[in-house]
């Protein structure tokens, strides 16, 4: 389905399609199938918008003007 969205996004635009599988999951139930499919210790530890936004400017604050934050509106 995302292939064909893909190839002509015209029609979608603006809408919202749920994404499943055979199995529905939060966040943490993901962290915890990456988790044993792995074999290592794998967790989720939400954090706020504000903090995502601080972390993505401070890890690519050499990037220059090619980096935009989503949540800055522009």
């Amino acid at each position: 389905m995302i292939a064909a969205i893909l190839e002509n996004p015209e029609p979608h635009d603006r809408q919202a399609y749920p994404l499943y599988g055979p199995v529905e999951m939060d966040h943490y139930g993901i962290a915890d199938a990456v988790s044993r499919a792995l074999g290592i210790p794998v967790t989720y530890d939400p954090i706020s918008v504000e903090e995502f936004v601080t972390s993505r400017k401070d890890a690519f604050q050499h990037s220059g003007p090619l980096y935009v934050p989503a949540a800055s509106g522009h």
